[in-house]
């Protein structure tokens, strides 16, 4: 389950839910004499074997040349319209614990410290750590 499957009609896997029957059954109401389409049937899962990773692309290593910018800019912004943006930045050297405030962070974001994953946060608006 992802966070798009939530209240959908449709689940990802193409999957119908109580909720698009409810509606194809409003909509019904609208068709003056139309005939809903059929349904298609369920593509059934299979089973996929066990397998092994044997190769890895660190990320910190594969990363295209970076733009730089005063401002954070949206992926729109960049004429970006899928996969990820990295901001980095240099944080001055703080010697006692402190809280990392992030705010509006959307759909998505990881919290890198020294190249380390600190923090993922999924569809928030405003997160601590």
């Amino acid at each position: 389950v992802t966070s798009y499957d939530y209240d959908a009609p449709i689940s990802e896997s193409g999957q119908t839910t109580p909720k698009y029957w409810e509606l194809r059954k409003a909509l019904a109401n609208y068709m003056y004499g139309e005939t809903q389409a059929k349904v298609p049937e369920l593509i059934k899962p299979i089973s996929i074997p066990a397998f092994q990773f044997t190769e890895m692309a660190p990320l910190f290593e594969n990363l295209p040349l970076a733009k730089k910018d005063r401002n954070i800019r949206t992926m729109e912004e960049y004429d970006q319209g899928f996969g990820s943006i990295l901001y980095r930045t240099t944080l001055p050297e703080i010697k006692t614990p402190s809280v990392l405030t992030i705010n509006d962070a959307h759909d998505y974001a990881q919290v890198f410290l020294t190249g380390n994953t600190s923090a993922s946060l999924i569809a928030v608006t405003e997160r601590r750590h």
